[in-house]
């Protein structure tokens, strides 16, 4: 493999394209048509730094994996003037009331999420998974939208008008993978896509102490006082 390449194979793979003025990453090995399935690959959605959402009244939101419910919460409103579909996700903490979250489980590669209504209830909900910031950064302390605080959800806009949100996604090599890491790093056995292997599916490497740089591909650790930036 060369150098050049900058990725470990073709899973990691990564196509910046232009959306709405900026531009935002995509897997290119699993871009078919806008539905994600990571089966097969080296990735899971993680379940430390993402949480599934749902927004609405009096709604129950279920998550789906491989035809099955895996997940779900319940949001409920005391009031009918609430305008869901123009909320601020960055504004609110979702503990039930016109949105609620839930953890992810384990080995989450695809999902499809429902959204039922309680007591008759017809109006619109929203279900998704995002990443939790607080999660991933517990000590940031922000200025976003008029006023600082913790961020605990990264959405970043009204739910009606969002097209695209972030997601954390975790990774391993997979053990039948052909990639052989250089000798200047070092390699630990990880269990991250499958529930099914006892003792490991994979591995993650890093590079030894003196070098830096990328630890999966062939020259990519680097003598510290030769990487330049």
């Amino acid at each position: 493999m060369s150098y050049h390449e900058c990725y470990a194979d073709k899973w990691f793979e990564i196509e910046c394209r232009n959306t709405s003025g900026y531009q935002i990453p995509y897997l290119k090995s699993k871009d078919v048509g806008g539905v994600i399935n990571l089966e097969g690959g080296p990735f899971v959605y993680s379940q430390d730094y993402n949480k599934f959402v749902a927004v609405g009244c009096n709604n129950i939101a279920f998550l789906q994996s491989n035809g099955s419910e895996v997940s779900g919460c319940v949001s409920i409103c005391d009031d009918n003037e609430v305008d869901i579909e123009n909320m601020n996700l960055d504004n609110i903490e979702c503990h039930g009331k016109y949105c609620c979250e839930t953890s992810l489980p384990s080995y989450l590669f695809e999902f499809n999420a429902t959204i039922e209504g309680l007591g008759g209830n017809d109006r619109c909900g929203y279900a998704l998974i995002v990443k939790n910031s607080h999660d991933l950064y517990p000590y940031q302390y922000q200025y976003r939208n008029g006023y600082y605080g913790y961020d605990y959800l990264d959405v970043g806009g009204d739910i009606k008008h969002l097209n695209n949100v972030e997601a954390v996604l975790e990774w391993e090599i997979l053990n039948n993978s052909t990639l052989k890491p250089p000798a200047s790093s070092h390699c630990y056995p990880t269990n991250i896509t499958s529930s099914q292997h006892r003792s490991s599916s994979g591995y993650q490497c890093y590079c030894l102490d003196g070098f830096g740089g990328n630890p999966y591909i062939d020259g990519g650790c680097i003598a510290a006082g030769m990487i330049q930036l």
